[in-house]
């Protein structure tokens, strides 16, 4: 029978080099990453104002809307108020039917001038 060797594909007077990463490859990418990452959150950043301005508009559309609509049904000048509070006109529109809620960044008044709260966002 005649004997058969396998070679190995290494040969050992010639050194390979290991196919892993060098320290200075990971640093690259690991700068790229943050890079792109710091890219991400501005630009998330931005769309997030951009919401907050958005919801903040619609709010005062939304009162400016409802108030308009009571003083078209009822003819009235003036909203009656309804409790206490910052929100007593927006309630009188509430139990009217006008709004769902009362706001929680703006405030109206008697005559239908919208005002935005001192601690809201908007």
């Amino acid at each position: 029978m005649r004997e058969h060797r396998c070679r190995d594909n290494r040969d050992t007077a010639v050194t390979h080099r290991d196919h892993g990463y060098t320290l200075i490859e990971m640093i690259v990418v690991i700068v790229v990453l943050g890079l792109l990452t710091s890219v991400v959150v501005v630009a998330v950043t931005g769309i997030r104002t951009e919401a907050a301005d958005s919801g903040c508009g619609a709010d005062a559309r939304q009162l400016a809307v409802a108030a308009e609509a009571y003083f078209a049904q009822t003819g009235a000048s003036q909203i009656p108020s309804t409790g206490a509070g910052n929100d007593r006109f927006e309630q009188a529109l509430v139990d009217g039917g006008f709004l769902r809620s009362a706001s929680a960044t703006h405030d109206l008044d008697a005559d239908g001038t919208i005002t935005t709260q001192g601690a809201s966002s908007c």
